[in-house]
């Protein structure tokens, strides 16, 4: 988890970066085939909040995004993933 983006109203949108960037095939992108390094995780639900595990949109970026247009869909991935919290190693 690299960290978390404030959404007005709504509990923030998680920052993950991939140790790799991953390719998207065309079916997947609406802007061609892009590769990311970066996911924005947002909670499906407007009332969820962040748990050991849930559902969540899924959003890809090339570079770490520096602010969140909640209205741009050209990096949309998934609508209803699912998520679980692991434990970390050290």
């Amino acid at each position: 988890m690299a960290g978390w983006y404030p959404r007005p109203g709504r509990m923030p949108a998680c920052l993950v970066k991939l140790v790799e960037a991953v390719p998207l095939s065309e079916r997947e992108a609406h802007i061609g085939p892009p590769t990311g390094q970066y996911l924005v995780l947002r909670l499906r639900y407007k009332d969820a909040e962040w748990e050991s595990e849930g559902v969540v949109h899924v959003e890809i970026f090339a570079v770490e995004p520096e602010e969140m247009d909640w209205d741009n869909g050209d990096h949309w991935v998934d609508g209803r993933a699912s998520y679980e919290l692991l434990p970390t190693t050290e």
